[in-house]
């Protein structure tokens, strides 16, 4: 009797541990190696009463790190594969190509336990233990020392993008004054044109992430002397920059009793949220470090950005399937449940917030997203359109607008492109969409919009420019306001016409118009067509909550 008790209750242990392969089966069971004081960190951010209300397990979180040891007996069966180079292809090596992306330093691995260790009864459990971990292996160290590896953490987080990773996790960072040369250059500190053009180069990196829908959380840093509202760490102080506000994730770290961190950086502007990130315990490849075993303590920002990026994926497990709410609504819901301890954590954060995933315990069922409406685009060369006499003041583009608009208002000028020939003419070509929200058009807050040729245009977006305007309801004036516009350097060159989120919390009401200016370009210096319907499109705005969708229209279109 005593045999087959033992019998059933092993039974019953293996079926609680087997992991469901299938998306719309949902996960409900408290992992057997949870532990309340040993998980803490998980406790912490409230993560045990998510998981009772299941989750899909194909949300896929990129760690862009030194690696991970990809057959960890508590990764193996959440690691992301890269179907279409076959079986166990996980990802890139930019330290060694020739190389799959195995961690040979520990820290890399160290972060995707903490994301997604598996519930399979052996070491450790991580925050969502159903996600996929796509392993980028782009440093040599724990430490961004030279230009090569920030050109690799700009081409892991692009790889990234590319693949579709829904978060991508960024537990280390840099100083760009501390940036050396490479080796080869001959070693020293990189001149101040270099510092700028990797900057730039990883800003329009991030704004090529976010504009595929992807989330991008960043450590703080270690160093509790630095401020990085002024002495920014990378790429963590992006968040700083308006385009990036809400693409990249900020990343404070706290101890078990909730206080700061003693190494962690800090940003009253800069950081937005807390998370757990001394003494976390967590996975460590074996083969390193045979005296530790696989798992191993270890303390730091980079452990709370590894929580706040499976926190992350948890939010968007809980989105349901079909379409996924874009990362500045992500971001919005995160710091929006945060738990708020100003006076405690003022040092770390302007509101002193830390990662708390109760809300999603409120929730009766996953979230789900549809499709806005469509706008319907018609082309128009910008050099006409912008000083033609029928814009709302009558006397071209107005003034207000053409300050902001800055050197877009000086190619114009030009004639349609810089250099003075016109954008009709040649291989660059500036074009102008316009549309004019009828009655009919419910109002839309904070919703991202994608824009979609009608077939792929036979050139590289450059970048663009997107203005909102209505007429001011008491002086009559219009009132205009410049939308985030996220795509840049895209190339459409045989390619699925569709940019996703191209324009960032867009509120949209009726009587509104809506301009966008576009540059495009030849890379071979042919001439681009001159036929406008080469360069039709329409925008796509959403995804907007279920809830909406009584409310939403039929296809609305509007014209020049």
């Amino acid at each position: 009797m005593q045999r087959r008790r033992c019998l059933v209750l092993a039974a019953l242990a293996l079926l609680m541990s087997v992991r469901s392969d299938r998306a719309d089966e949902p996960v409900q069971r408290l992992p057997e190696e949870y532990d309340f004081q040993k998980n803490w960190n998980l406790e912490m951010l409230g993560v045990r009463h998510v998981w009772d209300l299941g989750q899909s397990p194909r949300v896929v979180v990129a760690v862009v790190d030194t690696g991970v040891d990809t057959s960890h007996e508590d990764l193996v069966a959440n690691i992301w594969e890269d179907k279409s180079l076959g079986p166990e292809h996980y990802g890139p090596n930019y330290v060694d190509p020739r190389m799959d992306p195995r961690d040979d330093v520990g820290h890399g691995t160290h972060m995707a336990g903490i994301i997604a260790a598996a519930s399979n009864g052996k070491y450790t459990v991580g925050v969502n233990f159903d996600a996929q971990i796509m392993a980028v292996k782009a440093f040599r160290s724990r430490d961004i020392e030279t230009k090569g590896d920030v050109k690799n953490l700009i081409n892991g987080i692009r790889w990234a993008a590319d693949h579709k990773a829904d978060v991508i996790n960024c537990s280390l960072g840099f100083v760009i004054d501390n940036i050396k040369k490479d080796k080869a250059d001959g070693g020293g500190v990189i001149d101040g044109p270099t510092k700028k053009e990797l900057l730039d180069d990883l800003e329009r990196t991030l704004i090529y992430a976010g504009s595929k829908g992807a989330v991008v959380v960043a450590a703080a840093g270690n160093e509790s002397h630095r401020n990085l509202d002024v002495d920014p760490f990378y790429p963590a102080a992006f968040t700083r920059n308006e385009t990036l506000r809400d693409v990249v994730i900020s990343v404070a770290a706290i101890d078990s009793k909730g206080n700061p961190y003693e190494q962690s950086s800090s940003g009253y502007k800069t950081v937005d949220i807390a998370a757990p990130g001394k003494d976390i315990a967590s996975l460590w490849p074996g083969n390193l470090d045979p005296t530790e075993g696989v798992l191993r303590i270890e303390s730091g920002t980079s452990q709370a950005a590894a929580h706040v990026s499976g926190a992350v994926s948890l939010i968007l497990a809980r989105s349901g399937p079909g379409a996924r709410p874009a990362p500045a609504e992500i971001k919005r819901r995160l710091l929006k449940g945060a738990s708020r301890s100003p006076k405690r954590l003022e040092r770390l954060n302007r509101d002193g917030i830390q990662v708390n995933l109760g809300f999603l315990a409120t929730q009766s069922e996953p979230l789900r997203y549809v499709p806005g409406p469509e706008l319907a685009l018609k082309p128009s060369w910008a050099h006409d359109v912008l000083r033609a006499p029928s814009r709302p003041t009558g006397t071209g583009l107005p003034e207000m607008l053409a300050q902001k608009m800055g050197k877009w208002k000086e190619w114009l000028n030009r004639g349609g492109r810089p250099g003075g020939r016109r954008a009709d003419s040649d291989s660059e070509k500036l074009l102008a969409y316009e549309f004019v929200a009828g009655t009919k058009l419910p109002n839309y807050a904070a919703v991202d919009a994608k824009l979609v040729f009608t077939s792929p245009p036979p050139a590289l977006l450059l970048e663009g420019i997107a203005f909102l305007w209505h007429n001011d309801g008491e002086t009559g004036d219009p009132v205009y306001r410049q939308l985030e516009f996220m795509a840049c350097e895209q190339n459409l060159v045989g390619k699925p016409p569709a940019l996703d989120n191209v324009i960032k919390k867009m509120r949209i009401d009726s009587g509104d118009s809506l301009l966008i200016v576009l540059r495009f370009w030849s890379k071979d210096g042919k001439s681009l067509p001159k036929e406008l319907s080469c360069y039709e499109a329409k925008l796509e705005l959403g995804p907007v909550e279920a809830p909406c969708a009584d409310t939403r229209p039929n296809k609305n279109g509007g014209k020049l």
